[in-house]
């Protein structure tokens, strides 16, 4: 009898324990052959583990917001710079229609929305293992209007034209974060944040401090 081999699939996650525990149960009841070999916290411990994994993981699975204040965006281009083949999927409460464009610009295959329904998780997880890109439909149009220039709806903030830094800056700011706290949980200058600041207030068309931490607060509610 010829001997037949079942590769499985590894997948690797990084995210809060709680949310870990429930993504490996969801996966684990998939008929997709695939399996956790791993998990990590933060973005940290996630980016050590997986610079360790040999062979690397088929899939990764990772939340952007973590508790030091620094997203995931650039964990995921770190990533990247080194496996470049590595297949990130971004499972997460941050809006969609704010990060889908800088996710997929990081690298990532897809973005998938903690607020989505446990079929919906279970379905585009499938179509991560499968080797699709994982968008839904706010987010195809969400990209299609980026690339036409018209990602700007009159009335509400223009933080698109935010770099991934500024954004990670402005999201601090608006949860009450001050720029040393800032400085010190990004690992950069009091100066450098104080610049990212200025820019912006410039790109925002804030005229004052006042003005940018008012918008800051209004645009995290």
């Amino acid at each position: 009898m010829e001997n037949l081999t079942v590769w499985r699939k590894n997948v690797f996650l990084i995210d809060q324990p709680i949310v870990c525990l429930g993504l490996r149960a969801l996966i684990f009841g998939m008929r997709n052959n695939a399996e956790v070999c791993g998990t990590a916290a933060t973005a940290a411990d996630g980016f050590n583990a997986l610079m360790h994994m040999t062979p690397p993981p088929d899939l990764v699975i990772t939340e952007l917001a973590f508790e030091t204040g620094r997203n995931g965006l650039d964990m995921i281009k770190n990533l990247l710079a080194v496996h470049g083949k590595l297949r990130v999927l971004v499972f997460s409460g941050e809006p969609e229609y704010l990060y889908v464009t800088r996710v997929f610009r990081a690298g990532a295959i897809g973005f998938i929305s903690k607020n989505s329904s446990l079929e919906e998780i279970r379905k585009e997880i499938e179509k991560a293992l499968a080797g699709k890109s994982v968008l839904s439909v706010e987010a195809n149009e969400k990209l299609l209007q980026s690339m036409v220039g018209r990602n700007h709806t009159p009335g509400v903030l223009p933080v698109e034209r935010l770099s991934d830094r500024e954004l990670e800056v402005f999201t601090l700011i608006g949860q009450g974060t001050g720029t040393r706290a800032i400085a010190e949980m990004l690992h950069l200058s009091i100066k450098t944040i104080e610049s990212h600041r200025a820019h912006i207030k410039e790109k925002l068309s804030l005229e004052n401090a006042s003005q940018l931490v008012q918008a800051a607060i209004m645009f995290r509610k």
